[in-house]
């Protein structure tokens, strides 16, 4: 009886590639005696084979779940693979995604929530070491937003393997000691609204609104804020809504109004500047009221204007001078012979 029993099995061994054994911890074990195909557990609905569990004979010997005619799906693909070689976990090596609380997945990996907020949380044990998300690109290690586990604990942002930038230096840090937020501490500029810096640390394509700006160093400072306009250092200035305190203005002018006393100048006669006074209500070579309101005035062009008339006034007055002193003569003159 034995004897037909053991050559049944072994028959029956030889038809079925897979067979199950029952051990002495009670697992069932699914053994193939070729080394070559699968060994594993599938799973019906009606005639069609759904999903397998299996063991695949490669040189890594994956456990894997994979599924079998399922419409708009990837057939036979394995989703999930457990290699033997490491420890790692694989999702759906071609296409697929992951959802967590939800089977509508709107990327490769969605996570959503209605009860709490969707936070992901990465935790190392260790604090001499990193924790963070990295994305690549191709082959290269591109960009890493990592906690660092220094004495200040910084967020920060990097990029590596990127040609002609200064590889792995922190872009982007953001400390735990204090709310200051630097911006690439070895080099690097920052545009908003353009890419073309210019070589600024700064550029900025577009208006900007600030409450204070300070450009300078320890010694001379322009400070500028909604108001005012100051700068310290040897010479103070301050600008104010409605004045200016300073020490000192230096403007820069294309010539003086020294022509006027040339022998060749056309001095208006006084007769003249009254009629154009009385004509054009200001004074000659001089803007008008409803010019200055419109357009404004330069401060050096109407020193210059105002020197000219200044100059001009004097020669008036040496001409008056003149005529006075010979009026003074022929009354002495008259006096003398009365007497």
């Amino acid at each position: 009886m034995r004897i037909k029993l053991l050559i049944a099995f072994i028959v029956l061994s030889s038809l079925l590639p897979v067979f199950g054994q029952k051990d002495f911890n009670n697992y069932i074990n699914l053994i193939r005696s070729s080394k070559s195909g699968e060994a594993g557990i599938r799973f019906k609905t009606d005639s069609k084979g759904d999903f397998v569990f299996y063991t695949d004979n490669t040189d890594q010997s994956p456990l894997e779940i994979r599924a079998y005619n399922l419409n708009g799906e990837d057939d036979g693909t394995p989703r999930i693979s457990i290699p033997q070689v490491n420890k790692n976990l694989y999702f759906a090596l071609s296409g697929g995604r992951v959802g967590i609380g939800t089977n509508n997945t709107q990327r490769l990996f969605h996570l959503k929530s209605s009860t709490e907020s969707p936070y992901m949380l990465l935790e190392r044990s260790a604090r001499n070491l990193e924790t963070g998300l990295e994305f690549r690109t191709g082959d290269s290690r591109d960009f890493i937003f990592y906690v660092d586990n220094t004495s200040e604990s910084a967020f920060e942002m990097r990029a590596e393997g990127l040609s002609g930038e200064e590889d792995g230096a922190a872009r982007l840090t953001m400390p735990r000691s204090n709310k200051n937020l630097y911006l690439a501490l070895s080099g690097g500029n920052v545009g908003i609204g353009t890419s073309s810096v210019n070589g600024y640390k700064l550029a900025v394509n577009g208006s900007m609104l600030t409450h204070n700006i300070s450009v300078g160093n320890n010694s001379n400072i322009l400070n500028i804020n909604a108001s005012t306009i100051s700068f310290s250092g040897d010479d103070k200035t301050v600008i104010e809504s409605d004045q200016i305190k300073t020490g000192k203005i230096v403007l820069s002018v294309g010539s003086f109004p020294d022509y006027v006393f040339d022998a060749d100048y056309n001095l208006m006669p006084l007769n003249k500047v009254d009629e154009f006074i009385k004509e054009n209500k200001h004074l000659p070579n001089m803007p008008s009221e409803k010019e200055i309101v419109t357009n404004g005035m330069s401060v050096g062009e109407i020193n210059v204007k105002l020197v000219e008339k200044i100059e001009e006034l004097t020669l008036y007055i040496l001409q008056q001078e003149k005529k006075i002193n010979r009026l003074i003569e022929k009354v002495d003159l008259l006096e003398l012979q009365k007497n």
